[in-house]
Parts: structure tokens; C-alpha cells; sequence
């Protein structure tokens, strides 16, 4: 049960970047290099240490979490822009720190959670885009990797251990988070229904 809630949280994760490559491929968008080099790093570290840290089932949805943005990263090349933000900087520090500290002290937990950091420095300015700019953010995309993160959790084999919980509870209240600002800033338009008083 567990084995296949996380292959299928695997699959809706990488699932969510379809949407994204698409629009790059029609020229609707244009990616930044550096942050998706960033995104790429950032994953491989948080896959790493998440691992070593004795994750199994719920492996998945991290791997899809650098497949998405390694293909993101390899079309930007091309396709993309350049620029490094001040965010940008800051998660590849930390995502170097994290590497560092892992090494320097053994602990997979510590460049778990620090990788984590680094996320949560990358997330943060999509979370504030999404409650701005609801339309500059694709709600497929934010839907499959919500409904990811979801099923995750129901990969989980052991609730007690902090580094097998944390990374699928992150993601989903990540993923939610930005999935509901998109529905509740920029909702479904309703159908037209015309008021009794109307001839």
C-alpha cells in the first residue's frame, strides 16, 4: 500500500511539470536559468539527504522533484533568461551549506533540514506571486503537485521518525498553500445566470 501510494505520488509530481514544459516549448514562458539551476540543486540535496535519512516509499516525489526542474533547467538554456536574484544567491548558499554540514557532521537530518531551508527561501516569493498574481501561476500544475503531496503521506511507513515525515508534510503544505491562494484569488468564473427581475 505504501510502495504504491508513493510511486503514484512520484508519477502526479512529475506529472505537474508537463504543463510548465509546454508553455516553454509554445513560447508562453520564458524561465529563469539561474533559478531552475537553483531548483535542481536544491532537490538533488534534499533527494540526497532525504534518502540517507531512510526515506523508501515516499522517495518518489523527491526524485520527480529533480527530474521536473532538471528539464526545466536544460530548456532554459536555450529558451530562457539570465539573472541571479537575491533569492536565488541565498538558496545556493544554503544549499552548499547543507552539503557542507552533511559532510562535516555525518547527519543526513541536518542537510535535510537545511535543504529544506533553502526550499523555503525558493518558495517564498511563489507563495506571495500566487496571492498577487493568481494568474501568473499555472493551477494544474499547483493542483498535481498538492494532490502529490498528499497521497505521499500515505507513503509514510513510520510516523515517529522527523526525517521521513518531514519532507512529505513540507511539500504538501507548500503545494496546498500555493493551490488554494491560486483558488481563492483567481476562482472559476461561475456560468451566467440572468436575474429574475431581467426581461
Amino acid at each position: 500500500m505504501t510502495a504504491a501510494a508513493g510511486w503514484l505520488a512520484g508519477v502526479l509530481g512529475l506529472a505537474g511539470f508537463i504543463p510548465y514544459i509546454i508553455s516553454i516549448i509554445r513560447k508562453e514562458t520564458t524561465p529563469n536559468r539561474a533559478t531552475w539551476l537553483i531548483w535542481t540543486l536544491v532537490g538533488v540535496m534534499l533527494g540526497g539527504s532525504y534518502y540517507a535519512g531512510g526515506a523508501t516509499d515516499t522517495i518518489w516525489v523527491a526524485v520527480s522533484y529533480v527530474a521536473g526542474p532538471f528539464i526545466i533547467f536544460i530548456l532554459s538554456i536555450r529558451r530562457g533568461e539570465g539573472g541571479w536574484t537575491g533569492i536565488d544567491k541565498a538558496c545556493l548558499f544554503t544549499a552548499a551549506a547543507s552539503a557542507f554540514f552533511w559532510w562535516f557532521t555525518g547527519s543526513a537530518l541536518i542537510g535535510l533540514c537545511l535543504s529544506l531551508l533553502a526550499d523555503v527561501m525558493g518558495a517564498a516569493p511563489t507563495v506571495v506571486k500566487a496571492f498577487r498574481r493568481p494568474e501568473g501561476e499555472d493551477k494544474l500544475s499547483w493542483t498535481l503537485w498538492a494532490l502529490s503531496g498528499l497521497i505521499n503521506l500515505a507513503a509514510i511507513d513510520d510516523w515517529a521518525a522527523f526525517s521521513i515525515v518531514a519532507y512529505p508534510a513540507y511539500m504538501l503544505i507548500c503545494a496546498g498553500t500555493v493551490t488554494a491562494l491560486l483558488y481563492l484569488r483567481h476562482p472559476a468564473p461561475r456560468p451566467y445566470r440572468p436575474d429574475a427581475s431581467e426581461p
